[in-house]
């Protein structure tokens, strides 16, 4: 029986064939064996997002992973859906965090100097006194709306409540897709050379989000152990185009990247059983409910299913 809900999502495609009453017939007993019931679960508020996969859900030990829309890796500019997205994943945030007992955050491509010495975690009574009851949408887009001044989600976050940050990114991977992202934009050469970029940056890519996934169970062990936090519990964010490979990664049970057929430089295939398995972490992934609602951008990051 799937240890997450996400299989049977995924999965959905290849039992059309079945009849009403069978396929009914599974999901309550795919539902009834491996997943908590739904006042158990992550019921994150409809208003700003939806879980669309869970996997072993009634560990204690859990990763939220959060698909977001963010500024444009090179210009920084937002797009057109970033602001209000932004404010529903701070919504999602502070929910999980008062409501969860998140302390750990976990950005993406976030670094700090020294990676063994982490940035002091917010104190209780600072974080308290400085964030507001509560920040409403409007004022939410209007803050990530500030071309003159960046802050994201994670940092508001951050700023107004007690978390420690922990980076999470390989930094060499992170480096390889940064160039080839930036050869891919700057290239005027032939379709050929732009398939072989592109073709270098989508491996690269799913050995990025592999490693940050890999990674995670042994930070939030860590920072568990060290008394930072009081369970183990974590935030992960992360831009959409990477939640249908994370969703796949949890699918297999394993981190499964094949070398390209086509590419300059040869690599060898990565294949390794899923940590967050290893350790029992539960994990939901959760989407904003602007990205929900938009059929075209669910469709363009390979998530049409949900």
């Amino acid at each position: 029986m799937s240890k997450s809900v996400c299989r049977l999502f995924c999965r959905a495609s290849r039992f059309k064939f079945l009849s009403a009453p069978i396929l009914l017939f599974l999901l309550i007993l795919s539902a009834g064996k491996s997943l908590s019931s739904e006042s158990e679960s992550c019921g994150v508020p409809g208003d700003y997002g939806e879980v669309v996969c869970r996997y072993n859900e009634k560990s204690s030990n859990h990763l939220y992973v959060i698909g977001i829309a963010h500024r444009d890796s090179l210009t920084r500019s937002n797009g057109s859906l970033t602001p209000r997205v932004q404010a529903e994943v701070y919504k999602i945030g502070e929910w999980l965090i008062q409501n969860q007992g998140v302390e750990l955050l976990l950005p993406e491509g976030f670094f700090v100097t020294d990676p063994n010495r982490p940035p002091e975690k917010t104190s209780i009574s600072n974080a308290l006194v400085a964030a507001p009851q509560e920040l409403d949408m409007g004022y939410l887009e209007r803050r990530f709306s500030n071309g003159r001044q960046f802050v994201n989600a994670e940092m508001l976050l951050r700023s107004n409540f007690p978390l420690l940050l922990r980076q999470v990114e390989d930094k060499d991977l992170y480096q390889a897709v940064f160039e080839n992202i930036r050869l891919l934009a700057e290239s005027s050469g032939s379709m050929e050379k732009n398939f072989l970029i592109r073709s270098e940056l989508d491996y690269q890519q799913k050995r990025r989000v592999g490693a940050m996934l890999q990674r995670i169970p042994a930070i939030v062990n860590d920072e568990f152990r060290q008394g930072r936090i009081g369970s183990r519990k974590a935030v992960f964010t992360i831009g959409l185009s990477h939640v249908a490979d994370i969703i796949n990664y949890l699918r297999e049970n394993r981190v499964s990247v094949l070398s390209p057929l086509f590419t300059a430089l040869k690599h060898e295939d990565y294949v390794d059983s899923l940590s967050l398995a290893k350790e029992d972490f539960g994990v939901s992934v959760i989407v904003p409910r602007t990205l929900i609602n938009d059929h075209e951008v669910m469709e363009r990051n390979n998530l049409k299913a949900f």
